[in-house]
């Protein structure tokens, strides 16, 4: 019998809703939450536990920041 390989974690980015200051988590695929999530996380900037939104994995948030650019 083979044993199982267990899917690697992905990162995932988190906007503070205070600073904008972006958090990186790793998050299982089966446990993976919608854009927009919120999470509270501790902000280093803002020194305190402060709402995060989940922006996406990594070719997301690159695509995100290239149309605030442009725009």
């Amino acid at each position: 019998m083979t044993r199982q390989r267990r899917p690697r974690p992905r990162m995932k980015y988190l906007q503070c809703q205070r600073c904008n200051r972006m958090a990186i988590i790793h998050r299982r695929p089966g446990r993976d939450r919608r854009k927009g999530h919120y999470k509270h996380l501790w902000c280093p900037t803002c020194e305190k536990r402060t709402k995060h939104k989940e922006i996406g994995e990594e070719f997301d948030v690159a695509a995100q920041s290239m149309e605030q650019g442009m725009a």
